[in-house]
């Protein structure tokens, strides 16, 4: 689990790398084993289940808050 300076730092680190980053959400019954095992990194957003739709929105949220840390916005705090 990553919190929102984390993940910001996270992102810059892959910016500075020029590494494109990409993220999967996984079904009701989570991704295939080979997806899992081809990822360079996994993101857990919480310990709960959370729906698919929901999954997309807290990823989202999470998204923007970690740009607007980035460029140094308050929308943060």
């Amino acid at each position: 689990m990553l919190g929102s300076h984390e993940l910001a730092v996270f992102l810059d680190k892959h910016e500075l790398e020029a590494r494109e980053v990409s993220f999967v959400i996984g079904g009701p019954d989570g991704l295939p084993q080979a997806t899992r095992d081809s990822a360079d990194y996994r993101w857990s957003l919480s310990r709960l289940t959370l729906p698919h739709d929901l999954a997309m929105v807290v990823t989202l949220e999470a998204l923007f808050r970690a740009s607007t840390i980035r460029a140094g916005l308050p929308y943060h705090r």
